[in-house]
């Protein structure tokens, strides 16, 4: 039987393209549902608005302190963030 280490698992999960233009997409999602533009909610946690994009639209990944400060400024929990499908 093959285990697949934490590191492995990780890997997996962080590099994967796919998840990580979902995950952008449903921030778009709820972002838009809130009424708000890139430009407004990277103002409201001190970033340029091009970070914004680059995360909705999957060319970058995030940490886990921009998920924590982009769910405060939605007025959301974290987990809401991962609240999607692929």
């Amino acid at each position: 039987m093959n285990r697949i280490s934490y590191v492995q698992l990780w890997k997996m999960n962080v590099t994967d393209p796919e998840y990580v233009k979902a995950w952008g997409n449903n921030l778009r999602t709820i972002r838009r549902a809130k009424g708000l533009t890139a430009l407004d909610l990277a103002v409201s946690i001190g970033v340029e608005d091009k970070q914004i994009r680059r995360i909705e639209t999957g060319e970058i990944s995030t940490s886990l302190t921009m998920i924590r400060a982009l769910a405060r400024a939605l007025n959301i929990h974290p987990a809401e963030l991962f609240k999607f499908d692929i």
